[in-house]
């Protein structure tokens, strides 16, 4: 399956989604994933690059998100947050 369909297909679930999440610092953080998404699509590369970047901005809000968030577990922000930080370790080498 090509990697764009997939990336298509988390951004409709994302825009979906996000009509569903009440935290509202959630809700950013999912709507600005959506645009980065949608961003990093335009055939023009200085400006799909600015979705890479987005996409990262997204990335270090959810470590704070998942720090911040009181109803999580430790385990929880554990987890949420090593996944942030490996994925945004993986768009630092792209």
């Amino acid at each position: 399956m090509d990697l764009r369909i997939i990336i298509i297909l988390a951004g409709v679930f994302g825009l979906i989604y996000l009509f569903k999440i009440t935290n509202n610092f959630a809700r950013i953080i999912t709507g600005l994933m959506v645009v980065a998404i949608a961003i990093s699509f335009v055939r023009v590369p200085e400006i799909a690059i600015d979705g890479y970047y987005l996409f990262a901005i997204t990335q270090l809000l959810i470590i704070i998100y998942a720090f911040s968030y009181e109803d999580f577990s430790t385990n929880k922000k554990i987890t949420v947050a090593t996944i942030a930080f490996l994925v945004l370790h993986q768009l630092y080498y792209c």
